[in-house]
């Protein structure tokens, strides 16, 4: 819904921030603040919020997918 946005994809890594986490985690980046016309979105509640929902969604999606797998795997699907 916003013209100018490239969506840079999925990148697997070792982060130094998520090494010592004892949690499942993610890290997100949403916006380049160096961007003038992301920094003025960030400053919208609306913007926020659809990037927290979209967050949730890829969240929810990527557990839902991953349900399936293991009770399949279960199976001897």
């Amino acid at each position: 819904n916003y013209s100018k946005i490239q969506d840079l994809g999925v990148k697997y890594a070792l982060f130094y921030v998520l090494i010592g986490a004892e949690m499942p985690s993610i890290l997100v980046e949403i916006s380049f603040v160096s961007n003038n016309e992301e920094e003025k979105r960030l400053a919208e509640d609306e913007y926020k919020d659809k990037i927290a929902e979209a967050i949730a969604s890829g969240i929810n999606s990527y557990i839902t997918q991953s349900t399936l797998i293991v009770k399949k795997m279960n199976k001897g699907i």
